[in-house]
């Protein structure tokens, strides 16, 4: 009696023999195919833009939330440039990283006007910090010069100079936001790696078609007994 497994192993072996010119295409198909695929696939490019947030009095840009929800409002869409006229609300993600630390994502394959955009959007936050910072350090000016103005005499001279200091000390703490960092990534698997991954698929596809008559065949194989009698 012969071992159950033989009569499988030796078709196996005339297929594999009959047909190696085909397996080899498919693995040399596969193989082109993703090479050739990955030289055409767009490559996903993701910009990012980390801003810190100025302290300016009450403002409430103040707050790296707040100031994720201004910068997707209409109200700020408005006053980007050409650059990011066209960008849509669900294009710009924001992640709040701390109180003060808010970072801003882009992605896309178009690199170059990624970062036009990004660059419109961070202009265009900072631009409005910047202002706010300017309209209260000029106001808190224009308070102490008026109380330097303010003849005093007596117990109202101490409470003209704490007046004066805590209006230069809040100018002080005054801050514009500031621009951390933007950087640009790309990502996208190597040519190289995807030529592997189509030879790999090749091999599979060679063996499932290599195994599968077997799979198909009437006839019904034990691994103690062997072929299994037809009924009579």
């Amino acid at each position: 009696m012969q071992p159950p497994l033989q009569p499988i192993v030796r078709r196996l072996k005339k297929r594999l023999r009959n047909y190696a010119l085909f397996f080899i295409a498919v693995v040399l198909l596969t193989t082109v195919l993703s090479y050739v695929m990955a030289l055409r696939a767009p490559e996903k490019v993701t910009v990012t833009a980390s801003v810190k947030m100025g302290q300016v009095e009450t403002s409430s840009l103040n707050n790296a939330e707040s100031a994720a929800t201004f910068i997707k409002s209409e109200t700020f869409r408005r006053m980007l440039s050409r650059d990011a006229a066209d960008l849509l609300p669900e294009q710009l993600q924001t992640y709040v990283d701390n109180e003060k630390i808010l970072t801003l994502s882009l992605s896309g394959s178009d690199a170059s006007s990624l970062e036009k955009k990004m660059q419109a959007i961070t202009t265009a936050f900072l631009h409005v910090g910047q202002q706010q910072a300017k309209q209260w350090k000029r106001s808190l000016s224009s308070q102490i010069k008026n109380v330097k103005r303010t003849a005093v005499t007596g117990e109202a001279i101490i409470a003209k100079q704490e007046y004066l200091f805590d209006l230069k000390t809040r100018q002080q703490k005054i801050t514009e936001p500031l621009l951390l960092e933007q950087k640009k990534q790309v990502m996208t698997m190597s040519k190289n790696k995807k030529a592997l991954l189509g030879f790999l698929v090749g091999i599979t596809l060679d063996l499932v078609l290599l195994c599968l008559p077997e799979l198909l065949r009437k006839e019904e194989f034990s691994l103690e007994n062997g072929p299994e009698n037809k009924k009579q």
